[in-house]
């Protein structure tokens, strides 16, 4: 085949490329509607670890929320550092979108976290590997599938040889917390 030949189909084909993404973001956007009663809007001026963060909101309140569906690494874990500073470049000193869900036992906001674009903030830590999906308060099988391809591709904290969940961590250090 012509070098000619190869370009044009080279052409064509990312063309095609791009247009699919395109029509899957449109699809994307346009199905998250951010209702004013249903999301609490805010800028994120805190980070504290890759699942918890710190919210101004529109009426000045703050906010300590704890990413629901996500648990990161606790602060002597491997990717600690890496979890938080993704969650800093995804959100922070940026407007969020926040789907309050309820309280934890520390008195931290629950729920998930949206960028402007509707973008969900568990599935992009999740898809780079800074994070665990918490099964067992969440069976959202989009965050599994995220988990599971980025586990797959060895991406993250799952580049170590046996990553040890935040939760177990937790329970073999229980004097720590």
């Amino acid at each position: 085949m012509p070098k000619n030949n190869k370009v044009r189909i080279f052409t064509i084909i990312l063309v095609f490329h791009f247009i699919f993404l395109q029509s899957c973001e449109k699809v994307k956007k346009d199905n998250f509607n951010f209702k004013k009663e249903n999301f609490i809007q805010g800028k994120v001026i805190a980070i504290y670890d890759g699942d918890t963060y710190s919210l101004l909101t529109l009426d000045n309140k703050t906010l300590k929320v704890r990413m629901e569906g996500i648990d990161a690494p606790e602060r002597e874990m491997p990717f600690y550092k890496a979890s938080r500073k993704k969650l800093s470049d995804l959100i922070y000193k940026k407007r969020v979108y926040f789907d309050k869900t309820g309280e934890d036992i520390h008195g931290r906001s629950l729920g998930f976290t949206y960028l402007e674009d509707g973008t969900d903030v568990d599935i992009e830590m999740l898809k780079a590997g800074m994070v665990w999906h918490f099964k067992r308060y969440n069976d959202n099988p989009d965050y599994a599938d995220a988990e599971d391809l980025a586990r797959d591709q060895k991406v993250g904290l799952w580049q170590d040889a046996y990553p040890e969940a935040p939760w177990t961590y937790r329970r073999n250090n229980r004097n720590n917390f």
